[in-house]
């Protein structure tokens, strides 16, 4: 019986040792588990810093990316202006163009009809002053010296008709050149409509709402970004080197007995208003009729 008592009491005593060892072994475990939940805890919680990182430069690179949108509407805004101003800066140098030939023709016209009344009224008197000749036998001095001098009026006129053509051919390549001009800023223009409309599609920014006329229809919200560098206001306005300014229809001719001043080398003269800014190279006064 002692035996047996002696053997269950090595038994409890072997059995409570793996308690004891398995209790040890549970508390590792539990030790282990506390850790790893508390750097769980710790992970998730810089997760969390993270995210919300994140989300806020997120939230103002969407805003920036508006901002940027809103600027490059407003770009093609002002591009859509210039053009426009551009295309009626040059209808408005044609008209002015087309008002300055006709005046010249108008001009020429009169000019022409003065010189063959003069050359009538010089044959007239020539025919008469050798009509007395011929009856007299000598001759007047003073309707030779008449004839005289409408012959140099009519020099004079007819170097001024070709002056003034000459000048009307000037202010034609001044034309031109403006034309030419206007033409490559139009096309300056449309290669930055160009780059901004590539910008938008390649950028993919939906958020701002653009009209079919290339505007921004959201309401404007402080000063916008300008990326894309815009022409300078004087080259709109400038004109290119040798530009005149052009003037409406060429007065009519000055009436019999008024004395004129004409500027010869120039359009400008006493039957236009003002074909020019361009200096004068000549002025001569002459008696009309």
């Amino acid at each position: 019986c002692g035996e047996g008592m002696e053997q269950a009491l090595q038994a409890s005593n072997l059995q409570l040792k793996r308690s004891s060892e398995e209790l040890e072994r549970l508390r590792g475990t539990n030790k282990k588990l506390s850790d790893d939940k508390k750097r769980l805890i710790d992970d998730n919680t810089e997760l969390a810093r993270r995210f919300e990182d994140a989300r806020k430069a997120l939230a103002k690179h969407v805003s920036k990316d508006r901002e940027f949108g809103r600027g490059l509407a407003e770009d093609v805004r002002e591009t859509s202006d210039r053009e426009g101003t551009l295309e009626k800066k040059l209808k408005e140098i044609e008209h002015r163009a087309r008002v300055a030939a006709e005046g010249f023709q108008a001009s020429t016209a009169a000019m022409e009809e003065e010189k063959l009344q003069l050359i009538n009224e010089i044959k007239r008197l020539q025919s008469k002053l050798n009509e007395k000749e011929a009856h007299n036998g000598k001759a007047h001095g003073a309707p030779a010296d008449d004839v005289r001098v409408r012959e140099v009026k009519v020099s004079e006129r007819e170097s001024l008709v070709e002056a003034e053509r000459e000048a009307l051919g000037e202010e034609r390549a001044r034309v031109e050149q403006e034309r030419r001009h206007l033409v490559i800023l139009k096309g300056q223009l449309d290669r930055q409509q160009a780059a901004i409309a590539q910008r938008i599609s390649a950028g993919g920014i939906p958020a701002v709402p653009i009209d079919p006329k290339g505007r921004d229809s959201s309401p404007p919200r402080g000063a916008s970004p300008s990326p894309v560098s815009p022409i300078p206001h004087s080259q709109l306005t400038a004109s290119p080197p040798g530009q005149a300014n052009y003037s409406s229809y060429l007065s009519p001719p000055s009436p019999k007995g008024a004395t004129v001043t004409r500027m010869v080398g120039s359009p400008g003269s006493a039957t236009s208003a003002s074909y020019g800014t361009a200096a004068f190279s000549r002025q001569t006064n002459q008696v009309v009729g």
